[in-house]
Order: structure tokens, then sequence, then C-alpha cells
């Protein structure tokens, strides 16, 4: 009741004073009679120093602290208690010191609701200092002089500077937007390949965030399909001729944890046929199709990370693209060795077989056509 009382006096410092005590009793022996929460009564402190921070000595109370430990506590409430605290700065006039805590606050908050809420105020904010600065500007003329005759350049108009500075807001809010999705999850894929578009015309800049990208994304927690960052890595180097850097991204897909079975050898296969890399084809069919070794093998078994050679290894989608590259580049006794490998792993389809047997006919091997027939 005698807080109520001092608030409808304006009694702000006083009214403040007593609900600072009321919330810093240790022993919680306060209980208010009204039915209010320390949740309620600590949003209602912030609120008050917010909104009357030019009634309240800095002496008093340490506002900033209040502020940001109520920050600190109300996870559900960050996006209008930083905006209180700016608000707080900009009642005071520390403009600079505002704009220092709405960019804190948008580099800070974890939900899109949250970076809405500061965004919004950060917005207000500036628009409110250029509609102050345009009603203090009524005074010059239209030549560009002010009325005692100086030029509006050596009076300080920095009215185009704050139009600029709102345009630069509003360009900035994808962006912003972006990394309070990625603090959410780093490992959300789609988020880093938005991410990127974002910079568009800026080349080193979209390079340096695939880098980060790499570098964060944990494939077994990834959501999304990690390799695609690879692959658009990759095709981003191609598409500027720097055809090495291209090979080694494609390449460093097979180091990816869990892609879908076929992406390695689809990738890189299409990547070297594209540039009549025939051979490097063929090996990177070779490696992709090379069966895990034993010690491999039981390091699966034990940790139950299982790597990537032990899907590819197996996979029919890569072997059927070997087999085709065999067929059109190597030799006849390279092309019959993988089709024997395919059936040895018990891989082969009815038309892998019919494949095979006519394969062994158009070279005259009858006998052998026979004998997969029957394998078959």
């Amino acid at each position: 009741d005698y807080i109520e009382l001092l608030l409808r006096s304006s009694r702000w410092q006083e009214a403040v004073t007593r609900l600072a005590a009321a919330l810093n009793d240790d022993r919680k022996s306060f209980c208010s009679v009204k039915g209010k929460t320390r949740r309620q009564l600590w949003l209602d402190l912030c609120d008050i120093v917010a909104r009357h921070a030019a009634d309240i000595p800095i002496s008093g109370l340490n506002v900033e602290s209040v502020l940001r430990s109520g920050i600190r506590q109300f996870t559900d409430e960050v996006g209008m208690l930083w905006n209180s605290l700016a608000d707080y700065y900009s009642r005071r006039g520390l403009y600079a010191k505002a704009r220092d805590v709405f960019e804190n606050g948008l580099n800070a908050v974890l939900t899109a609701r949250d970076f809405g809420i500061i965004f919004e105020g950060y917005a207000q904010f500036e628009q409110s200092l250029l509609a102050a600065k345009l009603d203090a500007s009524d005074g010059e003329v239209d030549n560009g002089y002010l009325d005692d005759g100086e030029f509006w350049l050596n009076g300080g108009d920095d009215t185009d500077f704050l139009i600029a500075r709102i345009e630069l807001l509003f360009d900035r809010r994808p962006k912003l937007l972006n990394c309070v999705l990625l603090r959410q999850n780093p490992h959300n894929v789609e988020q880093w390949r938005r991410r990127v578009t974002l910079f568009d015309g800026d080349p080193s800049t979209q390079v340096s965030t695939y880098v980060q990208a790499l570098k964060t994304v944990d494939p077994m927690k990834a959501a999304g399909k990690p390799h695609t960052l690879w692959v658009d890595f990759a095709r981003m180097y191609e598409s500027r001729n720097l055809l090495d850097s291209a090979e080694e991204g494609y390449a460093s897909e097979l180091q990816v944890g869990r892609p879908p079975r076929y992406r390695f050898g689809a990738n890189g296969r299409k990547w070297n046929y594209a540039h009549n890399n025939f051979e490097k084809a063929l090996q990177l069919m070779r490696q992709a199709t090379a069966e895990p070794s034993v010690e491999v093998k039981k390091r699966a078994a034990a940790d139950g990370n299982e790597p990537v050679q032990m899907k590819l290894h197996k996979s029919l989608r890569v072997w059927s693209a070997y087999v085709d590259l065999e067929e059109s580049l190597g030799s006849v006794e390279s092309t019959r060795d993988v089709y024997d490998r395919m059936l040895d792993l018990k891989i082969a389809t009815p038309q892998i077989i019919l494949n095979y047997a006519s394969f062994l006919e158009e070279h005259k091997y009858f006998e052998d056509a026979f004998k997969i027939y029957e394998r078959g």
C-alpha cells in the first residue's frame, strides 16, 4: 500500500528504494498482500526505473545492474527488459549508450519473439531521433541555409546520417534474425545455407561463412544434410573456375558424418565428368567403394560411431555409377572385377545380373555369361 501511495505521489526514488528492499529480502519473508509474485514486482521495478530515469539519482540505485539482473532471471521477458534498459539511457540523453544496449540485445536473444520486440524498439528509437531532428530543423529555409545564414553542413545537420542509420538497420534485419536462429541451434544446416545467400555479391564473406559453418556443424547433431555445405562450397569455387579448390571441397564430403549414401560418389563423379578428369573420377569411385579395414570396423563396433565408408562400400547407387565408369573407361577385366565384387557383397539386383551377362556376351565370353545367369 505504501509503495502504491508513493507511486501515485510521483515519489519515484523512494518507491524504487522500497521495492528494491522488498526484493532484496534474503529470507523472502516479504509477501505482497496484493497477490503480486516476485516476478511481477521485479518487472514493476524495471519499468519504473526505465520510465522515470531522470527522477532517480544515479547514486541512489544502480539501474543498469537491476535491469541486467532481471534479464538474467526472467528469460521469457528479455526482449522487454532490454528495451527498458535502452529506454533508461535514452531518457537520460545517452543515445549512443542506448544504441549499444539495443545492439547487445539483438546479439544476445535466443528467440525470434524477443528479437522482434527489441528490433521494433530499436527502430522506434531511431525514428524518434529523426523526428526530433526534423522538428528542430523547422527554422531552416529551403535554400539549404539556417536562419542565421550558416550553411547546414557547418550547422551540424545530421538528418541524412540519421536516415542512413534507419535504412541500414532495416537492411541488417535478415542477417540479425539469422544469427538468432543459429544461436538457437548452431547445427542447423539450412540456416547456414540461408546465411550464405544473404551475402550475395560478397565472395570473401561467403567463404568465411562456409568455413565457420563447416567448423561449427557437428554431423551427429545436424538438423538437415551437412554434406550440402561442402557441395555448395565446392560449387561456389567451381562457378569462379577455381577448380582445385572445388575438387578439395567435393573430396572433403567423405569426411562428413552421415550423408545420404549416394551423394559422395554422385557429386564427385559428376564434377570430374564435367571437367574431363576421367582418371580422377575412377579413383574417386574406387575410394568410395573400398571396403573398410578390420580396424575401422572394430572401432565402429566399439563406439557406435559408424563412419561414412561403412555405408558407402555397399551403396548400390555408388556401385552402379562405378561399373558404368569402368565399362566406359576401364578394361574388360577391371569391369568384370567390379561386377564380381557386387555379387560378392550381395547387392546386385536382377538388372545388374542381366547387364553383367550382356556385357560378357558382347565380349564373346559365352560360358562365363551362362555362369553369371546361374549364379544370379
